[in-house]
């Protein structure tokens, strides 16, 4: 009889820890889910996040004489964006005018850092249709063979935006050497709508591509 009594008491208790490690087990699970969901519903995709990048920044001159390419362009669409090795957004682009070793009309493709995840130092992402002067360096490598691709030297720092017919702005790194062809109201009147904490310029498109053309000139006599 106490044999029994022990074998019934004994299964009791094994159904009781089975119960209850079954049901531990469930709420493990319900929290584990839980908490996988609260951490799920706590994730902010943020559309664009920002890259503090140092650029290396040369003088007017210094940037004419070691480009490429310099031209004004018409960005025709985007190709496509990269990730690596740092974020990127490859662009098609044909030249309507240029300054310096190219053709007008000819179509080549543009690397601007940052994509629509990345924004390279507050810097816009080129959009269809706009219109700029752009100093470039050719890509090398692999997968740049035969594609007539560039990177723009000193990225933001040699991007000019054509604002109107006989206006161009300067992106970033106020420039001594064009503050005889700047108008100085107009960037400050820009700058103040913009809010712009970079060092703008307006310059008159006219007197600026006569100075790249003379310096281009005098690179060439000196070869």
């Amino acid at each position: 009889m106490k044999l029994k009594l022990v074998f019934i008491g004994t299964c009791m208790l094994i159904i009781t820890i089975v119960t209850v490690l079954s049901f531990s087990k469930d709420k493990y699970d319900q929290t584990k889910n839980a908490v996988n969901v609260q951490n799920e519903s706590n994730v902010q995709v943020t559309p664009k996040s920002q890259i503090k990048g140092e650029v290396e920044v040369y003088d007017f001159e210094d940037a004419v004489n070691i480009s490429d390419l310099i031209a004004e362009i018409v960005i025709n669409k985007k190709i496509k964006e990269l990730d690596e090795p740092s974020p990127k957004t490859l662009y098609e682009a044909t030249i309507k005018k240029a300054y310096k070793d190219a053709e007008k009309h000819q179509d080549i493709r543009i690397l601007q850092q940052g994509n629509s995840q990345w924004l390279f130092n507050e810097n816009k992402l080129f959009s269809e249709k706009e219109e700029y002067i752009l100093f470039l360096k050719k890509a090398v490598g692999e997968e740049f063979e035969g594609t007539n691709t560039y990177w723009i030297l000193g990225e933001e720092t040699n991007m000019y935006s054509v604002i109107d017919t006989g206006k161009i702005k300067k992106h970033s790194f106020y420039e001594d050497d064009l503050m005889d062809i700047e108008d100085k109201n107009l960037t400050k009147i820009l700058k103040e709508k913009e809010k712009n904490n970079k060092d703008i310029q307006v310059l008159d498109k006219n007197k600026f591509e006569k100075k790249i053309i003379e310096i281009v000139d005098r690179q060439k006599k000196n070869k």
